[in-house]
């Protein structure tokens, strides 16, 4: 859901009649009229900030179906990568966006270097888990050797790059400990999940 405010600073964007942001809150996607909320002359961003697989499932087919007449581009969550009954071909036709804390590129340098060390080790691949492990460890020991017991005066303006994520702290109040803002967007393209940064949206009719 969207904040009354922000919602409200967003619509008074908009040189439309229409607004620039509508909230739906859907129960049932085959019972909703869902293209009277899409725009028939732009493309239209949806939105669905849900976990619930069932819910998912059902609902990226109606929009699939929606691209005959609209333009349409779904922004979902990390939750869904992991889902196995979304159709792949419908995921591109409505080029989904994944909002996620990170990416790992299993084709990079860094994870082959990784996966290859890993291996001669233990005579097995890292999962995800274990590579993230290696992020935290190298990249707040490399800080802490090159910077002192106060690299948090480093980290709190520096971006560090790791394999799995990477790290943008912000300091939550003087004399807080920090949180990390770092957030990438990914897109279904050419039947793969790929890193896209800066966000760069391409929808289809």
């Amino acid at each position: 859901a969207i904040n009354p405010p922000e919602k409200e600073n967003f619509n008074k964007l908009a040189t439309a009649s229409e607004p620039l942001i509508k909230e739906l809150v859907i129960q049932d996607p085959a019972i909703v009229n869902i293209p009277a909320m899409l725009s028939v002359s732009d493309t239209t961003l949806v939105v669905i900030p849900s976990n619930d697989q069932v819910f998912v499932s059902r609902i990226i087919p109606v929009l699939n179906d929606m691209l005959k007449n609209y333009s349409v581009i779904v922004m979902g969550i990390s939750d869904w990568e992991y889902y196995d009954n979304l159709e792949t071909q419908y995921l591109h036709n409505l080029s989904v966006h994944i909002a996620s804390l990170n990416h790992l590129d299993y084709s990079g340098a860094g994870f082959t270097v990784i996966a290859r060390i890993f291996y001669e080790k233990l005579k097995t691949y890292p999962d995800d888990y274990a590579i993230q492990g290696f992020d935290i460890t190298y990249r707040f020991l490399k800080a802490l050797m090159q910077y002192g017991t106060d690299f948090k005066d480093f980290i709190k303006g520096n971006e560090m790059k790791g394999v799995f994520t990477s790290y943008r702290f912000k300091q939550l109040g003087e004399g807080n400990g920090f949180e990390n803002n770092y957030v990438c967007i990914k897109k279904y393209q050419d039947f793969r999940l790929i890193k896209i940064y800066p966000v760069q949206m391409t929808g289809g009719k």
